[in-house]
Parts: C-alpha cells; sequence; structure tokens
C-alpha cells in the first residue's frame, strides 16, 4: 500500500488547470461550418460509463474523455504512466496493481439548461499532468518530482495568446494529418445538417454519399487487409475448425494456448463485418463469400461443465475464480456473435459466467 499512498499523494500536487480564453457563443443546434466535426444535440447518454459515448482526445500520454454537457461538462482524465502497485517487477499479478484515472475536470455554468439558447461552444483548458515514474529499475521505478516542470509547462502555455497556442497545435497536428485526403463524395444539405449520431442512423435507411464513400474508399480497404493476414494466421484443427494460434484471454489464464474465447470471438466480428460491407456497398463478392465460409468454420464459444462459457478451448474455468475480467464475454458486447433470440443456449452460458465470476468476487472481497 505505500506505492499507492505515495502515488495518491503525487496526485494532489502534480494537476494544475487554467482557463485561459473562451470562444465566442454558437447558436444552439446550429450544425459546424467546418468539416471534419462531430456534434451532437445531447450529452453523452451514460455519463457514468464514459468509454460508451465519450469524445476522446489526447496526445499520446495525456488524455481525456469529453462527455458534454450544458449546465456541467465533465472530462474523464488520463496520464500514461499512472499505476497503483508494488514497486518490484513479478508476475504475481495481485501485486502489479492496475492503471488508474487521472481525475475528472468539471466545468459548472450557471446556466440552466431550459433557459440555454445560445452556449459556449469552445472553451480552452490547459491541463499538465505527469507522475514520478521512470522506466528503470534500478531506481525502483522512481524519477524526480514532476511538480517544478508540470508548473513551468503551463506557465509557458499561459504566457501565450489562444492564436499561438493553436498555430502551434495545427503545425504539430497537420504535419501528420495532413499528409492525405480523401475524398467521400458530397452529401445533401439536409445530411450535413444532422447531428453525428443522428446522421449515422439515418445512413442506414437513405443513402450518405460521403459516409458511404468513406466506408467504402477507407474502412473496407483496413478491413479486408485485417481479413487477409488473419486468413494466413489461422491454425486448422484435424476436424477442419479454425482457432487462433498462441492466444491469451487479457491478464487471466493460460498464455499462448489455442483458440482462446476472446480472440475467436473477435475474428468472428471482423469476418462478420466484412461479410456485410460487401453486401451494403455490393463489392468484392468473392472474397467476401470466401471470407463467410471462413467465419463459419471458426471455433464458436463452447459451453463448459458448469454450463458457462468456456473462456478457453478448454474446459478448465474455475467457478469460484473472481477475477476482474470477463473478455470471453466480447461475443456478447460490444460483439454480435451471441443473442438471447439469435443464440439463446450461448446467452444462457454467458449470464452464467458472468453471474458466477461476480459472486466470487464478492465473496472474495468478504474474506478480505
Amino acid at each position: 500500500m505505500q506505492h499507492n499512498t505515495i502515488i495518491i499523494k503525487t496526485i494532489s500536487a502534480l494537476v494544475a488547470l487554467g482557463v485561459i480564453a473562451s470562444a465566442k457563443a454558437d447558436a444552439q443546434n446550429a450544425p459546424p461550418a467546418r468539416p471534419l466535426t462531430l456534434w451532437y444535440q445531447q450529452p453523452a447518454a451514460d455519463s457514468a460509463k464514459p468509454m460508451t459515448e465519450g469524445l476522446p482526445i489526447g496526445n499520446g500520454t495525456l488524455g481525456g474523455l469529453i462527455l458534454g454537457g450544458v449546465e456541467k461538462e465533465r472530462m474523464v482524465l488520463s496520464e500514461i504512466n499512472l499505476w497503483t502497485g508494488s514497486q518490484i517487477s513479478t508476475d504475481d499479478y495481485s501485486k502489479m496493481g492496475s492503471y488508474q484515472t487521472l481525475g475528472e475536470l468539471t466545468v459548472e455554468t450557471a446556466d440552466k439548461l431550459a433557459e440555454v439558447k445560445e452556449y459556449c461552444s469552445s472553451l480552452l483548458l490547459v491541463v499538465a499532468a505527469g507522475t514520478d515514474y521512470v522506466g528503470d529499475h534500478s531506481r525502483r521505478y522512481r524519477g524526480n518530482d514532476p511538480h517544478g516542470l508540470i508548473e513551468k509547462r503551463l506557465a509557458d502555455a499561459a504566457a501565450k495568446s489562444w492564436d499561438q497556442l493553436k498555430a502551434a497545435h495545427l503545425k504539430d497536428d497537420q504535419a501528420l494529418f495532413n499528409r492525405m485526403s480523401v475524398d467521400c463524395g458530397k452529401s445533401a444539405a439536409d445530411q450535413h445538417a444532422l447531428p453525428t449520431d443522428l446522421r449515422k442512423g439515418k445512413a442506414v435507411q437513405t443513402v450518405d454519399p460521403e459516409l458511404e464513400a468513406l466506408l467504402r474508399k477507407v474502412a473496407s480497404p483496413v478491413i479486408k487487409e485485417t481479413c487477409e493476414f488473419l486468413e494466413d494466421r489461422l491454425k486448422e484443427l484435424p476436424n477442419g475448425t479454425l482457432v487462433v494460434p498462441n492466444g491469451w484471454s487479457p491478464e487471466h489464464g493460460p498464455e499462448n494456448v489455442d483458440g482462446v474465447s476472446y480472440c475467436q470471438e473477435i475474428i468472428w466480428d471482423l469476418f462478420n463485418n466484412y461479410v456485410a460491407a460487401t453486401d451494403a456497398l455490393d463489392l468484392d463478392q468473392d472474397y467476401g463469400k470466401k471470407i463467410a465460409g471462413l467465419r463459419d468454420r471458426l471455433l464458436v464459444p463452447q459451453i463448459g461443465k458448469w454450463g458457462q462459457l468456456q473462456e478457453w478451448m478448454e474446459d478448465i474455468a474455475d467457478p469460484n475464480d473472481g477475477h476482474r475480467h470477463t473478455s470471453h464475454l466480447f461475443a456478447v458486447y460490444p460483439g454480435q456473435q451471441i443473442g438471447s433470440t439469435r443464440t439463446p443456449h450461448l446467452a444462457a452460458a454467458a449470464r452464467k459466467s458472468l453471474v458466477a465470476r461476480i459472486d466470487a468476487k464478492n465473496a472474495q472481497r468478504i474474506a478480505d
């Protein structure tokens, strides 16, 4: 617990925020004038789970998820080096600790939702964060106190104008981003006027040329290349079933084993998505049929001896195992392979696994 305590104390000193400038207000519900802009008419639906709808930002080491809001804007912050646990290199997971959220940034306004007609669409916040972690075992992974460096970064940013900060950001970002461009056709004005989430939903019913071109020219080729790689990597069992070799159910169980359910389920979804894309776009039908055949030969999740959805090809799961990960339930969500109507027997087994994992974890907490 000593390492945890030090980390928590460090957090209280290492985060500093400065509000430097705000952009002018825009009319509510007005579509953005710039392309490549995601916009919505409402905050994230479930702010308790920011991963589902929050919009990610970051620079590689410092990141955040923006949840939106008028009366209260919430941003979940993360820093790449913020972990708990032992200072000793070990394969004992109980001592390795886990990744920690840095904190949450909340911006509250005096505006009431019912009264808002115009709102501030942009607010510039300078956030700097760091830890004393250093990747050096001889120093017990402890480096210098980060506070001075963080204060210097904030001071340097605060001394610059909005235009200067924006210019520096664009120079850094667009040197990479502008190396290529994609012509996604031309969608109708009423499609441009829709918020991003509604526009995606409408595209299922009415052709949206720009979204279709994005799928055809960018997404579909990337998915196909991944399918081609996996086509060569899959291992055929004596009965013709295909399995992923040398897999691992993340942070749990045996490593480098064939047919791990987590791996199988992800690849089933990938193949299934490519087949759906070839049908929707009316392209590459021959290869789509080939991938459909490979998909149907993949080892599907098995039901184990105590009615659970097997985490591995071998039936070795312990019903008293309270491990926090349930990677083998990917096929339930966000995957599409298992559903209560499509595959009720597998859905029941998945529920059995989840309930057992929760019960075992609660039992461990009571014992501790």
